[in-house]
């Protein structure tokens, strides 16, 4: 009974160990997406809010503007941009990207 707990225990250990295999994978295909769409970023303002919600992601405008210290005319601007280029979306006031 005992050697059927610690064997059902060593097999939930490695379906976890593959959960966080394949999560970690998955994060890897989005950030080399995400490197890819980051050759049409042009300016500093929308590199550096492309990476900040690359990691941070949603996050309210308010919250990217805190955290960046960015101005608000700058960021406006900049999160229009990437929302006509297709890389942002916003939803319930939290913008994120569109890692497609």
């Amino acid at each position: 009974m005992l050697t059927e707990q610690l064997q059902a225990i060593i097999e939930l250990e490695n379906c976890l160990e593959l959960g966080r295999e394949a999560k970690e994978a998955v994060n890897l295909c989005r950030y080399i997406v995400a490197l890819e769409k980051n050759k049409i970023l042009k300016t500093p303002a929308e590199k550096l809010v492309f990476l900040f919600l690359l990691f941070f992601q949603p996050q309210p405008f308010i919250a990217i503007r805190r955290c960046l210290n960015i101005r608000k005319n700058t960021l406006a601007k900049t999160l229009k941009s990437l929302s006509e280029k297709n890389i942002l979306n916003q939803k319930d006031g939290l913008y994120f990207l569109t890692l497609q």
